[in-house]
């Protein structure tokens, strides 16, 4: 079985992988880390993935589920989609601590939309969600690159902060392991078990 990470461990990763800017204070509770034990940490407690198509997918139903709606997406981009309310999502993520956004594809986004961004680490995803109109409004705070506008993020408590602009913050809605991870952890006993329930 996986080890299970405790509330001390979780805590010091997070402070390690997903501050962008991290200053000595950011480890005055572990003042006796140095920099061989992060980038152990970092490499075999929390192995980063890059955020795939299969994710989406799994990100997607969950949204489905949670919002009580249909996504599907739009031609224009993998990452847009529509609800059955015809409102607008982006739902994009990674184990990176910045996203980009094509120019041509920025002009497409709706106002009256949303935004997903999942953190994807080793067991699962942690999925922030909001409105996404203050991304749009405050474009010119963005990184502006030769084709895409970019963004810092990090992790502060329940909200996912956009660094560039730092009083736009989403809600954490889930912290989930990925399919991959549950049937990892599965047993050949709870299979047989759930087996018997579906006879």
């Amino acid at each position: 079985m996986p080890q299970i990470l405790s509330q001390e461990i979780r805590a010091k990763l997070d402070t390690l992988l997903y501050s962008v800017h991290i200053s000595k204070n950011d480890f005055r509770f572990v003042p006796e880390f140095n920099l061989t034990e992060k980038v152990k940490i970092m490499a075999t407690e929390h192995e980063i993935h890059k955020f795939n198509e299969d994710d989406r997918a799994e990100v997607v139903f969950f949204l489905e589920k949670r919002l009580k709606t249909t996504l599907s997406p739009m031609q224009h981009s993998k990452t847009f989609y529509k609800d059955s309310n015809n409102c607008f999502h982006l739902i994009i993520g990674g184990s990176d601590f910045w996203h980009g956004i094509d120019k041509e594809k920025f002009k497409l986004i709706e106002i009256n939309g949303f935004i997903t961004i999942t953190v994807k680490h080793k067991r699962g995803y942690r999925i922030y969600h909001g409105e996404i109109d203050k991304l749009i409004t405050n474009k010119s705070s963005l990184r502006d690159r030769s084709k895409s506008y970019q963004f810092n993020i990090r992790e502060r408590s329940n909200h996912l902060i956009i660094s560039e602009i730092p009083d736009y913050r989403l809600e954490k809605i889930a912290d989930i392991r990925s399919w991959k991870a549950l049937s990892e952890d599965i047993t050949d006993t709870q299979i047989d078990n759930l087996k018997d329930l579906l006879k």
